[in-house]
């Protein structure tokens, strides 16, 4: 398989037209179709916004060697995630969150129960190590972003706000 087989291999696997692809990585619809079907090879810049925006092993990429996407730990993974919603807080994903940001505790224990239920099984309990990871996450990004009120609350910002 070659480049440019790979590339079209990351684009189904995202389920993701040409078009959007093209649109996440800053090139045209035409120039990725041109890519794909090896009539041009995709630059640097290309391979190197590919292996950002879909966390890509870039040795994958290049060589067909070993696996297409590169393994992210817990917090990485969430980073990531709340990275792209705290740029679209439109979304449903971001008003999601800063619902879910907004819960109690009494809130958060009635969520799990449901989530048990509708899984059949228990939840396993949060390691405490994961459980400040994540607060300090939201936290930092909460920061950066500075966002709106109702933009993302911090649960305890959240709490102390429907005490008011």
């Amino acid at each position: 398989m070659t480049e440019n087989e790979r590339i079209k291999e990351i684009r189904k696997a995202k389920s993701l037209t040409l078009e959007k692809f093209g649109e996440r990585i800053g090139i045209k619809k035409g120039s990725l179709s041109q890519i794909e079907n090896g009539i041009t090879n995709p630059s640097e810049q290309t391979r190197r916004s590919i292996c950002r925006e879909f966390n890509v092993n870039e040795e994958w990429l290049r060589t067909g060697k070993g696996e297409m996407f590169v393994q992210r730990s817990r917090g990485e993974e969430i980073a990531v995630f709340l990275n792209e919603i705290a740029t679209d807080d439109q979304s449903f994903r971001a008003r999601l969150v800063s619902v879910l940001a907004r819960l109690s505790s009494d809130e958060w224990n009635l969520l799990e129960q449901m989530a048990q239920k509708l899984t059949g099984r228990d939840a396993p309990a949060p390691e405490d190590e994961f459980k400040i990871e994540a607060e300090e996450l939201a936290r930092q990004l909460a920061e950066e972003k500075e966002p709106a009120a109702d933009s993302f609350a911090s649960p305890d910002t959240a709490s102390d706000s429907k005490m008011a």
